[in-house]
């Protein structure tokens, strides 16, 4: 099945080599037959950037991978395809993997967010996000908002801090599978590797937070639901004339009294030192994390 996220993430590989090689070509003043005098016209499509069905469906062909890799000396096929510069290599693999999890965000959401939620930030947002918007109809675009920013702030933070370890899981994966079927295993690896690493950083420590903060919401929200529960069992709910009664019965009419219930103080207070102690924790994430 086509996804867009891999097709893309192939279209830059596919981007980056032909640059690579123009560049190689042009600092070594290379010509085309010195590149591959076999064939010519594969050489040009390379470095054009010309995938065609029948000749180079996959751009590089294994011979004229090795050729340029034995004549433009580059130390290996991994680095033909990935760049032999480790800095841009690195930048360019960071890339790889906030695809990888986007990608994998789609068809593993639940093993993405357990690991995403050690990122506070993004544990809150989508707490609120899903306590809220799922039974809410009034407008939540800054909720929604929120979420999406902190999810995105999320991945890259996830992707920073498992860099070094992930790039050796990548270069083992592609060693040597040069351009060959390049759609296919990239989709296989983030299926695979990326998608095992990603359930092994599953954190009980983040998700505990989502935990605390969707309890927060819920004791928050409860004198509310008691409220409508009044309102819906009222002898005086049905009546129409409501505004003709007593206050004190109209006050009694909507489920309500003058002043807070034991219960309802009791709620605000535990709400309250709920919110203070997440904010102290989102505060100071970075001491915790």
């Amino acid at each position: 099945m086509d996804n867009e996220i891999i097709n893309n993430m192939s279209l830059k590989v596919y981007n980056q080599i032909s640059e690579r090689l123009k560049i190689k070509k042009k600092k070594l003043k290379f010509t085309r037959e010195q590149i591959f005098e076999s064939d010519i016209p594969l050489v040009s499509r390379v470095l054009n950037n010309r995938r065609v069905k029948n000749k180079n469906p996959y751009l590089l062909t294994p011979t004229l991978a090795d050729s340029i890799v034995k004549k433009m000396n580059f130390k290996s096929t991994y680095e033909l395809v990935w760049g032999e510069n480790t800095e841009q290599r690195e930048e360019f693999l960071e890339c790889f993997f906030i695809n990888g999890l986007e990608y994998l965000a789609q068809v593993h959401a639940d093993i993405v967010n357990d690991a995403l939620v050690n990122y506070f930030d993004y544990a809150y947002s989508k707490a609120m996000y899903d306590h809220i918007v799922s039974f809410v109809t009034t407008d939540v675009h800054e909720i929604i908002t929120r979420y999406n920013f902190d999810k995105n702030h999320a991945i890259y933070d996830f992707v920073e801090k498992n860099l070094e370890a992930l790039i050796r899981l990548h270069k083992q994966f592609f060693k040597n599978k040069v351009t060959t079927k390049l759609v296919k295993n990239i989709q296989l690896f983030y299926d695979t590797v990326f998608l095992k690493y990603v359930r092994n950083k599953q954190s009980e420590q983040g998700l505990n937070f989502y935990n605390l903060v969707l309890q927060v919401l819920i004791f928050e929200e409860k004198p509310l639901t008691i409220f409508d529960e009044q309102i819906e069992e009222n002898k005086y709910f049905k009546n129409e004339n409501i505004d003709e009664l007593p206050f004190d019965e109209q006050i009694e009419a909507l489920g309500g009294k003058q002043e807070p219930n034991e219960m309802e103080n009791a709620v605000n207070k535990v709400v309250l030192k709920g919110k203070k102690f997440i904010d102290s924790i989102l505060d100071n994430q970075q001491y915790l994390i």
